[in-house]
């Protein structure tokens, strides 16, 4: 599946408020284009936005009524892991500033913690990340 390219192209040339309704978009198509089960990778704008509304309630309920939410974290630790979260984002080019972007995340981190299903704190490479989210649906299934 495709999509609008890269993200910082797309939000420099549409503006954040249509990346939000692209985004949507492509989960929806994504979603019922499948057959269960499925896995999406959801940003953290797809949520959260300060723009777009309605397409952010209407992301949040369809999550909850489609599917299961995992929230991954690099560390349990609210300051450690927006240090993490930020440093990354920060890296990738897309003009993010720190003083900019901590606060938003360490505001958004209790609103995105209360739409999860499960919460895993891991950090490491995908694979990893994959094994500890699967181990603790495990865990959580057979109890």
């Amino acid at each position: 599946m495709s999509g609008p390219g890269h993200i910082g192209r797309y939000i420099k040339d549409n503006g954040y408020a249509r990346y939000v309704r692209e985004n949507s978009k492509v989960f929806f198509d994504h979603v019922f284009r499948r057959s269960p089960p499925c896995v999406c990778a959801l940003s953290s704008g797809f949520l959260i936005a300060e723009v777009e509304a309605k397409t952010v309630e209407l992301n949040r309920v369809s999550v909850k009524k489609v599917g299961y939410s995992v929230l991954l974290l690099p560390h349990a630790d609210p300051d450690q892991c927006a240090t993490i979260v930020v440093t990354r984002q920060v890296r990738r080019g897309l003009n993010l500033r720190p003083e900019i972007e901590r606060p938003k995340f360490l505001e958004r981190l209790p609103v995105y913690r209360s739409l999860a299903d499960q919460v895993t704190v891991f950090q490491g490479r995908p694979e990893g990340a994959a094994h500890s989210i699967f181990a603790q649906l495990n865990k959580a299934k057979n109890l």
